[in-house]
């Protein structure tokens, strides 16, 4: 039987993003006191804020990412499905377009 001990991740908003960019992983035993670890793949992200059902964290570069899991000691969540995109041009701007 699978024990309610430890992080677990029920949701990530948005599901998809590039390096540099923000998320919000949502769950349950996040255990701020404890220094949880949001790892995209096995690189940890920096946290933002952290509470016991939320982390609001930077994306890192990952190149090999396959999702999300928190840790929290020795205690792991489960692989969550993420998509972390490669950025493909930087310095363009959304409205003047082409490069600023």
């Amino acid at each position: 039987m699978k024990s309610n001990r430890g992080p677990r991740i029920l949701n990530v908003f948005p599901q998809l993003g590039v390096p540099g960019g923000q998320a919000v992983v949502e769950g349950r035993g996040f255990a701020p006191g404890h220094y949880p670890k949001v790892l995209f793949g096995e690189v940890e992200a920096p946290a933002a804020s952290v509470s016991d059902e939320k982390a609001v964290v930077w994306l890192p570069e990952s190149p090999h990412c396959l999702g999300v899991t928190v840790r929290v000691g020795e205690a792991a969540s489960g692989l969550f499905p993420f998509t972390l995109a490669t950025r493909l041009a930087g310095g363009l701007h959304p409205v003047t377009s082409p490069v600023v």
